[in-house]
């Protein structure tokens, strides 16, 4: 992350610490995926989420993907009693039910790493050295319990879903929705948008989307205004 990103974050969120990876131990991971799985160029850094798994001194981790976009309170996420918890994958349609938030598991569904929360005894060495190392010595002629993701190529994603077996499944609709399926109806009730696929958030509105309050807009303004809101200090007369 650029200098001036992290410095735009660090003046919403104060007590934020930036951590690096070890970008050489990822090295050999980064060019199995190359050789050996032909994962395109723009998912290899998507290994790098597998930090989350060790142990920084937190009692809980959240994860985000990059391309998501929180619009309301999610603290709930922070506290919880959730040892892994995770969301349905959107393709992964015959797993889509209604699922209680923090009160069920599901060992079979196949689940999207966009979020992810961690608890303190899955956040160790020996639980990254086992995905990092899974991921490393994979190959396509491996034989998954469940269907594949992302038009069958492997992909980070893969490699959580395969390791984990037990996790609460956590509402996607809320926490995860796709941005392929938001809508006037339900966006006001989503916590997350996830911009899987495209357009990204980052780049240019996509004036498909002709919803008044649409998130996409929202995030547009603040991005074209530094990330910084315009306070009205005018006073009612």
């Amino acid at each position: 992350m650029e200098t001036k990103n992290r410095e735009k974050f660090t003046s919403l969120y104060e007590n934020t610490v930036f951590v690096e990876p070890d970008y050489e131990y990822y090295k050999p991971l980064i060019e199995h995926q190359e050789k050996v799985l032909s994962v395109p160029q723009n998912f290899k850094p998507c290994s790098y989420k597998y930090e989350i798994f060790k142990d920084y001194g937190y009692n809980k981790n959240v994860f985000f993907d990059a391309d998501m976009i929180i619009q309301s309170d999610v603290r709930e996420l922070f506290f919880n009693d959730i040892n892994f918890g995770v969301c349905l994958d959107i393709s992964a349609l015959k797993y889509k039910t209604n699922i209680i938030f923090n009160k069920t598991q599901n060992t079979d569904a196949y689940f999207n790493a966009g979020l992810m929360i961690v608890g303190k005894n899955i956040m160790n060495e020996e639980v990254y050295n086992k995905i990092f190392t899974f991921t490393r010595f994979l190959t396509p002629q491996y034989n998954f319990r469940k269907k594949l993701s992302w038009k069958g190529i492997l992909i980070e994603q893969d490699a959580i879903n395969e390791i984990f077996v037990n996790y609460t499944l956590i509402p996607h609709e809320l926490y995860n929705q796709s941005h392929l399926l938001i809508n006037n109806l339900n966006y006001k009730d989503t916590k997350i948008i996830h911009y899987c696929g495209a357009p990204k958030p980052w780049k240019e509105i996509n004036f498909k989307y002709e919803m008044s309050a649409m998130i996409f807009y929202k995030y547009y303004f603040m991005r074209t205004n530094n990330f910084t809101l315009i306070k009205n200090d005018k006073k009612d007369n």
